[in-house]
């Protein structure tokens, strides 16, 4: 894939105090085991053998099209596959940058999905995730269906999309930005690494090539992912997490 067919477009992390924390709602005593590897593509692929760019090759839309990428995986996991069409994603990234293709921060973009959507579709709810903390990271993993997760690429980043793994360099082309912010979702993680979809395809990354250039990371509770009792596949209740939201 050459860098020149794609684009980038997550601007800087926006603080905001009312975005909730996930070490907040999770209790351990509550949680079912969380598993060393997990793996969301497998059905995603299934329900979507072609993910789609969701116009990324020609916008920098991608806080957009990472949503649209993970409600693939949601409706998947739910029973009724959708995706939202690339019009759609188009009009999403429009209402957030105001019409000028100059990227989009990622808070402002789940802010908006929460409010309107995305091609009709809301989200319930977000939280914020510590990405240094691997714990958490595989938690939120599991319980939510992804991960929403905004990275500060380097220039070597680009000749390791031909390799089909993002890994930790040194010297030139390492330094966190020197390509640019992007956001993409999490389907997969292991002991080895962990796996978005991003420009349409399956993208792997070692743990500390994570550590060193991702810098904001959300879980997001979407209804598609539930069941009629409000809990996920895994049987974790969001109960508190949406009237707590609710109330912000």
């Amino acid at each position: 894939m050459l860098a020149s067919t794609i684009r980038l477009g997550k601007l800087p992390p926006k603080a905001d105090p009312r975005t909730l924390r996930l070490a907040t709602y999770i209790e351990k005593r509550k949680l079912p085991k969380i598993p060393q590897a997990h793996n969301l593509s497998k059905r995603t692929l299934q329900a979507f053998p072609h993910l789609g760019m969701m116009a990324n090759n020609n916008l920098g839309d991608c806080t957009c099209a990472a949503l649209g990428h993970a409600f693939q995986t949601w409706t998947a996991y739910g029973g009724k596959p959708w995706r939202p069409t690339d019009s759609q994603v188009i009009e999403a990234y429009n209402r957030v940058n105001g019409g000028v293709d100059e990227g989009a921060a990622m808070l402002d973009v789940l802010k908006m999905a929460r409010s309107v959507g995305i091609g009709g579709n809301k989200i319930d709810a977000f939280v914020a995730i510590d990405p240094m903390n691997h714990d958490q990271v595989r938690t939120a993993h599991f319980l939510f269906g992804g991960l929403y997760v905004g990275a500060n690429l380097p220039t070597s980043a680009q000749d390791q999309l031909d390799k089909g793994e993002w890994f930790l360099t040194t010297g030139n082309g390492s330094e966190p930005g020197s390509w640019g912010g992007h956001a993409f979702n999490i389907v997969n993680t292991s002991k080895r690494g962990l796996t978005c979809v991003t420009w349409g395809t399956l993208q792997k990354m070692t743990w500390d090539w994570w550590d060193r250039y991702v810098d904001e990371s959300y879980a997001v509770l979407e209804h598609d992912y539930l069941g009629d009792d409000n809990r996920s596949p895994q049987g974790f209740s969001f109960e508190k997490l949406k009237r707590d939201l609710g109330a912000l």
